[in-house]
């Protein structure tokens, strides 16, 4: 990441200084078993670039609160005219080695229904962090607890294994509107997502 300041003298001798920040040449690669840490983004235009939308929602860069590091994925939501929504990502990797998904999460108490989707072997597993509370931490959940998405029926009694893990293609996040009545709008933070 590098500082890029311009600096233009304009009629009537007023000079006029812009900081941007920008990359330069390719992004490294996150390592083994990362699928975001959300710092090696300029913007949220950058962010946005990283992610395919499903629905609408805003997605954007938040410095405070945070997992580790600076930045976190700020995730803003309504319902006003979907009951779901999400993004996600092309993911590679051989996981095989790993036996947990790690994050870190600030929900905001809706008790909306926050899916994490990792497709592995062509099939969609599923996990579903609470959004209960307002406090944000470090969540942990076992492959072993994820299970196939509930609209698969044909992989329905299917358990993710060390050959799925091997071949990932895809990571979503989805929130699901709850059938509780509850706010139909809100906002969540993320953070953290490996393996472990």
């Amino acid at each position: 990441m590098t500082i890029l300041k311009v600096r233009a003298a304009l009629p009537g001798h007023r000079l006029l200084t812009v900081e941007h920040r920008v990359a330069l040449g390719e992004k490294p690669p996150l390592p083994p078993g990362v699928v975001d840490d959300f710092e090696g983004y300029v913007d949220d235009a950058d962010l946005r670039s990283a992610y395919s939308p499903y629905g609408t929602n805003s997605i954007s860069l938040s410095h405070a609160p945070v997992g580790t590091g600076t930045s976190a994925l700020r995730f803003d939501y309504d319902f006003g005219f979907q009951n779901y929504t999400g993004i996600g990502r092309r993911l590679q990797g051989d996981w095989s080695a790993f036996h947990s998904l790690s994050l870190w999460l600030k929900p905001d108490g809706s008790h909306h229904k926050l899916v994490l989707q990792l497709v592995a072997n062509g099939v969609a597993y599923e996990a579903y962090p609470s959004m209960a509370g307002t406090e944000g931490g470090t969540v942990q959940i076992p492959f072993a607890d994820f299970r196939p998405a509930p609209w698969d029926t044909a992989h329905a009694d299917r358990r993710i294994t060390p050959e799925d893990l091997a071949s990932l293609s895809q990571f979503n996040i989805f929130i699901n509107q709850a059938d509780t009545g509850t706010t139909t709008r809100g906002t969540f933070y993320l953070d953290d997502l490996r393996a472990v």
